[in-house]
């Protein structure tokens, strides 16, 4: 199953970095993405890939109050909501949510 459609990234690949015993471990998204050496664009695989995380007992075990990437994920996820309600179809790059994140 393709995963990331911007980077052509499926389960599979996903999962075979995360297979990989390595110092550090992924522990999120961004971190599974640079092991694999490229990044998120518009974004919506973060939330599967996160998920993906957490099924290989690789997640970040902190929690997403105090975690960056936690919050990348809740400010996609309302982008996401806010398009679904209005009825856009709009693709929002990464870089544009981080900013909506920082805030």
């Amino acid at each position: 199953m393709i995963v990331c459609h911007c980077n052509v990234i499926n389960d599979r690949q996903i999962r075979d970095v995360l297979a990989i015993e390595r110092t550090p471990r992924p522990r999120t998204a961004g971190q599974v993405y640079k092991c694999m050496n490229c990044r998120p664009e518009c974004g919506r695989c973060l939330p599967t890939i996160q998920r993906m995380l957490v099924e290989h007992g690789a997640a970040c075990q902190v929690g997403c109050a105090v975690c960056p990437a936690g919050a990348m994920i809740e400010a996609l996820q309302d982008v996401q909501e806010a398009q679904r309600i209005e009825g856009r179809d709009e693709t929002y790059r990464f870089d544009d949510v981080y900013a909506v994140a920082a805030e």
